[in-house]
């Protein structure tokens, strides 16, 4: 893997930050059954229609994993471009540098057409309180749906390999990603959290 980069970005007036980067294709469903054959992927499924998904967090596997030569050099370039984008973030909104924060979990997920986290939610509700801004990856391009869309905002985010968001974790930005029309649709995601 090249040295990730963040190649342009814009932080829009809504608190959206949005990264195009040099992260390249990966061999997703190869990741994917990997991650799989192993046990590390978990079904993701509630309600009939409004959850369902498969995912893995790639930060608290067994260490032999962690270690791994496939989760390593993936979990490691998603946090380079995080900490890249995370410091343009702040230098727009210097306020935030003022808090004590962690950015440990990462999240792999597969939606295949038709599934998706259909329901509207945020990021910092319930046990989650101390999320204060979402990092999402999207690991490929999805020609039809699959877009993160904000309620509040009206706003969808259509799905491109390499592109990096950043948005507050709060009601502000309820959102839920649309199911992918054609084709599965991976993404990484992780928090920045704050604690006291």
């Amino acid at each position: 893997m090249q040295e990730p980069r963040i190649l342009e970005h814009s932080i829009g007036s809504d608190f959206i930050g949005c990264f195009e980067t040099n992260h390249q294709p990966l061999a997703l469903e190869q990741f994917f059954t990997y991650l799989q054959t192993n046990g590390l992927i978990v079904e993701r499924q509630r309600g009939r229609e409004e959850v369902h998904d498969q995912q893995a967090l790639l930060n608290r596997v067994a260490p032999r994993f962690y270690q791994d030569r496939l989760i390593a050099p993936i979990y490691h370039h998603y946090s380079s471009l995080c900490d890249q984008a995370l410091k343009l973030y702040f230098e727009r909104y210097p306020i935030l540098k003022s808090g004590r924060y962690f950015h440990l979990n990462c999240k792999f997920q597969r939606t295949r057409p038709g599934e998706g986290f259909h329901e509207w939610h945020f990021e910092n509700g319930g046990d989650n309180a101390y999320r204060k801004l979402v990092t999402m990856l999207y690991l490929n391009s999805v020609e039809e749906g699959g877009e993160t869309e904000f309620l509040y905002l009206h706003r969808r985010i259509k799905p491109l390999q390499g592109r990096l968001l950043i948005f507050p974790a709060a009601f502000t930005h309820t959102h839920r990603g649309n199911p992918p029309l054609r084709g599965d649709k991976y993404i990484l995601t992780s928090w920045l959290e704050e604690f006291p």
